[in-house]
């Protein structure tokens, strides 16, 4: 069956259910918890929507505070934007997430205060707290960034567009940029092992 046998217990005020992502084809669902512990993701699968797995890290807390899965449940990208950094795991379809990286942003203003990634699972979009959308996509071997050229406390992502509060734009219109033209008003950024100091 879908659950791997692990006990999860919600303590109080843990926020379970703070941020939910359902994926596209309707069979994978995220919750975060991100004060249950030091912040946990729950994933349930849907045939008989029991609990697959229980994604958590020991090194941090507010883990969970914004999830996004990917059109067929096997990418995931979890947020602690008290840390200002996102976790981007992947599914192997047997049990097993494996962190494939993390984008890090220092001075990030609650960088992944939301996330929305696309249904293929390459392009993440990225907001902190003053609501500065940032876009990264995936290369088959590492995320670089496009640059936060959105300004909204709304948005999700399709493979080809994005949409900001009820406006929709052309992904094909924001080329890839080099990490240090695409962030302003940082301090640094970290992709995986690569930073990058301004």
């Amino acid at each position: 069956g879908d659950s791997i046998g692990q006990t999860y217990v919600i303590h109080l005020n843990s926020f379970y259910g703070k941020t939910l992502s359902l994926s596209g084809d309707g069979n994978t669902l995220a919750v975060g918890a991100p004060n249950n512990d030091n912040g946990n993701v729950i994933v349930y699968g849907s045939r008989t929507w029991g609990m697959r797995n229980i994604i958590r890290r020991d090194d941090t807390s507010q883990f969970g505070n914004s999830v996004a899965l990917n059109g067929d449940g096997s990418t995931i990208a979890i947020a602690n934007a008290s840390l200002d950094t996102v976790y981007i795991y992947t599914y192997d379809g047997a049990g097993t997430w494996s962190e494939r990286e993390n984008i890090e942003i220092i001075g990030g203003d609650y960088f992944g205060t939301y996330v929305s990634i696309s249904p293929n699972g390459n392009t993440i979009a990225i907001s902190n707290s003053l609501d500065e959308i940032y876009l990264f996509d995936y290369d088959n071997s590492n995320w670089n960034v496009r640059g936060h050229s959105f300004t909204g406390n709304k948005f999700a992502l399709s493979n080809d567009f994005i949409i900001v509060n009820n406006k929709k734009y052309s992904l094909d219109d924001y080329s890839v940029l080099g990490i240090a033209d695409g962030i302003n008003n940082i301090e640094s950024i970290s992709i995986g092992n690569n930073k990058v100091i301004f």
